[in-house]
């Protein structure tokens, strides 16, 4: 693993405006005196870096939202107080079982709830994101009507902000999905899964999924984002090596009922 990968490994889940100084270089490692010289710090979606030992001088930029990690979601820079949160209406538990094949028991289910005005602006979909024992650990408010960004994840724990949904409770098979829409779908045809909020992969998110201890898991990503998804695998091989690419052509929640049920049989069985 080159000292760039190790970067974007280590500090891929910084908050944007979120900067620490006083890092271990990956490049030099410090020198003879481990000096910790690096600064690492997430802006406008780049994560950047720079090491000030003269000898050294490593530094650069990577895209992540967008890139590996998703432009639609906009992460706050501290932990903010929740909103005013109603249960989800009849109507939008039906408009939300009819675009995406849900149940509409599945969404009391999973704690969904609706937002009348998300910090003074439009109503938003309220989605829980839960822990793998189903403790809150913070929100994502999702657009419904094309308002952007169309997710945002609001920190209510410093817990990795990736979501549960676990009907098996300990499953042998795990599918780590990019949304908790497809998350859900699945978890409502008996099948843990676990959704990245996104698409970003980091260390303390595949050590989350690797206490649970399954035998195999699926990473399931919308074809855009396979490619990144095979070169991060091979970064976290020697972490969790029963991780599986599954490329998709569409995405879990938008499958037609029989193709998912294919897709269940052959992941599953």
């Amino acid at each position: 693993m080159n000292s760039r990968d190790q970067v974007l490994l280590e500090y891929g889940s910084l908050a944007e405006g979120e900067r620490k100084a006083g890092q271990l270089c990956p490049d030099c490692d410090g020198g003879s005196s481990r000096e910790r010289s690096m600064v690492v710090g997430m802006e406008e979606g780049q994560i950047w870096w720079r090491c000030f030992r003269a000898s050294c001088q490593f530094k650069g930029k990577e895209r992540t939202m967008g890139g590996f990690g998703s432009s639609s979601i906009k992460k706050p820079t501290e932990l903010r107080p929740q909103e005013v949160v109603s249960p989800l209406p009849q109507d939008a538990k039906e408009l939300l079982s009819l675009k995406w094949q849900i149940e509409e028991g599945m969404f009391d289910w999973a704690k969904w709830g609706w937002c009348k005005s998300y910090r003074g602006g439009k109503e938003r979909l309220v989605q829980p994101i839960l822990s793998p024992s189903g403790a809150r650990r913070g929100e994502t408010y999702r657009s419904l009507c094309g308002q952007l960004p169309k997710s945002i994840i609001n920190k209510i724990t410093e817990e990795p902000m990736i979501c549960w949904y676990r009907p098996r409770k300990h499953g042998k098979v795990l599918v780590v999905v990019e949304d908790q829409a497809s998350a859900l779908r699945l978890a409502s045809h008996n099948v843990d899964a676990v959704a990245l909020c996104g698409t970003l992969i980091t260390t303390d998110r595949l050590d989350e999924i690797k206490k649970e201890k399954y035998a195999k898991g699926y990473l399931c990503l919308d074809d855009d984002a396979t490619a990144q998804a095979v070169r991060y695998a091979v970064l976290f091989k020697h972490r969790l090596p029963q991780l599986i690419i599954k490329a998709l052509d569409v995405d879990i929640k938008d499958m037609p009922e029989d193709l998912l049920h294919y897709f269940i049989d052959e992941v599953v069985k």
